[in-house]
């Protein structure tokens, strides 16, 4: 809970759906985070497949983590990694699959 992590002075910055989301905000925290915690549901990934022009949000989030050199902590619940289907993600957020993930 973002609460949490508040309480041992992290300063936490959480995308949640509230209304309208002004999403250019929501990148420039993902740019000045040095943590970016990625909860991964069932499905989570599937608008990133084949989404090659970037348009999808968390598409978005993730290659600005990456591109920010972020550190990264996919926190999974109930997935599986897209491996088998690869090559269907997108070169520029197919790192993550490689990546160490808390369940």
């Amino acid at each position: 809970h973002p609460k949490d992590f508040q309480a041992r002075d992290f300063t936490v910055f959480l995308d949640v759906d509230l209304g309208e989301i002004n999403f250019d905000e929501v990148l420039q925290n993902v740019k000045r985070a040095n943590y970016f915690i990625l909860l991964l549901t069932p499905h989570a990934l599937d608008k990133c497949i084949n989404d090659h022009d970037c348009k999808d949000w968390l598409h978005r989030e993730i290659v600005t983590a990456l591109q920010s050199r972020c550190n990264i902590v996919p926190v999974t619940y109930n997935i599986q990694w897209p491996l088998p289907r690869w090559n269907e993600l997108p070169k520029d957020v197919q790192t993550i699959c490689l990546l160490n993930s808390i369940r």
